[in-house]
């Protein structure tokens, strides 16, 4: 994905192109859980940070990129920017039968939670009484760059199955930041 193009007021703050303010292929590690950390408390303080950032968004400089060749129907990515780094992104890919949206949270430059729904529809979109028929969702929580908690449909995911993921995410992540 290319650099940002700021007006000159936003170049003054010095604000670094989308591309570098997060490592490629460094937000996502090798996972291994972290034992010597009590996960309730974390995963709940990441729910506390993005309800902040949540809070925030009119704060941030908001930067929207139109993707009609990443998915069948299109899509979209939205980015949120404060002076340094990518603080939020959402994406939607939409599908013949349903839609794929993506949030992913940023805290000090690493990968701090994700959150995927898929909205599968009972028939295709531009059928005229398509409705949406089932919604599953996936909830992964990062601490310095490893996963900590995946949680899919909800039910959590052992670590044994934390490379699988990993995989998966990286492949998005290169998606949204090239």
């Amino acid at each position: 994905m290319a650099g940002c193009n700021f007006s000159p007021k936003d170049e003054a703050r010095e604000r670094k192109p989308i591309e570098h303010t997060i490592e490629p292929r460094a937000v996502i590690k090798n996972q291994q859980v972290h034992k010597q950390i009590d996960t309730g408390a974390y995963v709940a303080d990441i729910a506390k940070y993005c309800d902040s950032v949540d809070r925030q968004l009119n704060h941030f400089i908001l930067k929207t990129v139109d993707d009609p060749d990443k998915s069948g129907e299109g899509g979209e990515q939205n980015y949120y920017l404060d002076a340094k780094d990518t603080v939020k992104v959402t994406a939607i890919y939409y599908g013949e039968t349903g839609k794929t949206a993506y949030t992913l949270y940023f805290k000090n430059g690493m990968i701090a939670l994700l959150n995927q729904e898929v909205t599968f529809y009972t028939a295709p979109i531009y059928v005229k009484d398509s409705k949406p028929d089932r919604l599953e969702t996936e909830r992964v929580t990062f601490k310095d760059g490893k996963i900590v908690q995946w949680i899919n449909k909800g039910t959590k995911v052992g670590s044994i199955e934390f490379d699988k993921k990993d995989a998966e995410l990286k492949d998005l992540y290169i998606e949204l930041f090239r």
